[in-house]
């Protein structure tokens, strides 16, 4: 185990605030002796094992990993920041992150690749609220090779493209697009994963109405109602009611539509989702503008 590595302390963390001896959460998968030995970060267990020990009490993988992540990142959560500033409109902050990310790929690390492709994400996310700002050939590119020898799509495959579709052409973004939400995918069965999956579907539907892509924005409103959005993912199931109006707007009934996508950002602001409100109003404004 890596000298300073926290995996032993936050388990013990988790384990102390569950309220579990270490009799109890060692059970039968180890002896307290190696338990003791891994919280204090004496030993390490193999995956199976800790993967056990995490079932004994009670913690998903999903949890873990999060609090490793704020610990390891010195509680720098780049993701939760990329989202709020993209939700405010707030194109400063957006800068500040890649230059954050500019620093971090600077520095003497071996591995770049990671960092690389969150900074393309975020300045694909800055081009679409600063028409000024432009991805480079070069980033979009990279993100093409990435994403096209990926076999196996996860969560950071997802958001990669749900961020950056504006800056792909449409063809490459209508085949990634088939890829991501293609049968084969094994991790469209995980709650998280599918819950992604329909926030970058709904990115990449909202590109091709606004580019008038008729047939490509229908071959996705129809795989998203084969899919059957959860009313647990009430979020996404408006904002997708609000793109299937969104969609008759451009190519059928426009004052039926803007009155559903109206009702919809109604239905946001009243649940206090403040930020999403405010970027449907702005588009009905210009929408309603645009009749004039």
């Amino acid at each position: 185990m890596p000298k300073n590595s926290p995996l032993g302390k936050i388990y013990h963390d988790f384990r102390i605030a569950k309220g579990f001896t270490q009799k109890e959460a060692a059970s039968n998968t180890l002896s307290i002796t190696q338990l003791s030995n891994f919280e204090l970060n004496k030993s390490m267990v193999t995956t199976d094992i800790f993967l056990a020990l995490l079932d004994n009490i009670f913690v998903s993988l999903s949890e873990f990993q999060y609090v490793y992540h704020l610990t390891v990142r010195e509680n720098k959560d780049y993701l939760s920041t990329k989202q709020q500033a993209f939700l405010s409109q707030n194109p400063v902050q957006l800068k500040n992150l890649i230059d954050q990310y500019n620093k971090k790929i600077s520095e003497d690390i071996p591995n770049k690749k990671n960092l690389l492709l969150e900074k393309i994400s975020v300045e694909a996310l800055l081009s679409l609220i600063d028409e000024d700002y432009n991805v480079s050939k070069n980033d979009i590119q990279f993100i093409k090779n990435h994403l096209s020898n990926t076999r196996e799509w996860g969560e950071f495959e997802i958001r990669l493209l749900g961020h950056s579709g504006k800056a792909l052409d449409l063809g490459t973004l209508s085949q990634l697009t088939y890829k991501m939400i293609a049968p084969k995918q094994r991790g469209l069965n995980n709650p998280s994963v599918c819950k992604m999956t329909y926030k970058a579907s709904l990115n990449i539907l909202d590109l091709f109405i606004s580019q008038k892509q008729e047939n490509l924005a229908l071959g996705l409103i129809t795989h998203l109602e084969n899919s059957g959005i959860s009313e647990y993912d009430l979020h996404e199931k408006i904002r997708f009611i609000y793109q299937k109006a969104h969609f008759e707007f451009a190519f059928g009934d426009k004052t039926a539509a803007l009155e559903k996508m109206q009702q919809c950002q109604q239905i946001f602001e009243f649940s206090e989702a403040f930020d999403t409100a405010k970027i449907l109003m702005v588009e009905i404004k210009a929408l309603k503008n645009s009749l004039d």
